[in-house]
């Protein structure tokens, strides 16, 4: 039985991670508009934490089973939200190109 003072922590940390991936969707939702450019940057540092984050998930993943699941389903739909917004972009750039 994992002890719950190290399953406050395993949610505390997976809450932060919550909290940076939300940070770095909302400057994307935000810099959609200036452009490929803007976007590749941001989505740059959004893979990176992304990449960071499942690594914690994978050791807190058997303290916080609930919690980890929760992010990982966030990390898959903001993964969707982020292709909507590339090809968007991408459409609208071919529009201005024509």
């Amino acid at each position: 039985m994992v002890r719950s003072k190290e399953k406050v922590l395993a949610d505390v940390i997976l809450g932060q991670i919550e909290m940076q991936l939300e940070h770095v969707m909302n400057q994307i939702l935000l810099k959609k508009e200036q452009g490929e450019t803007a976007l590749e940057e941001h989505k740059k540092e959004f893979e990176i934490v992304v990449k960071n984050s499942k690594a914690m998930m994978n050791i807190l993943y058997p303290v916080s089973q609930e919690k980890t699941l929760d992010v990982a389903s966030m990390i898959e739909k903001m993964n969707r939200v982020l292709e909507e917004i590339e090809s968007g972009a991408r459409m609208k750039e071919r529009t201005l190109t024509e």
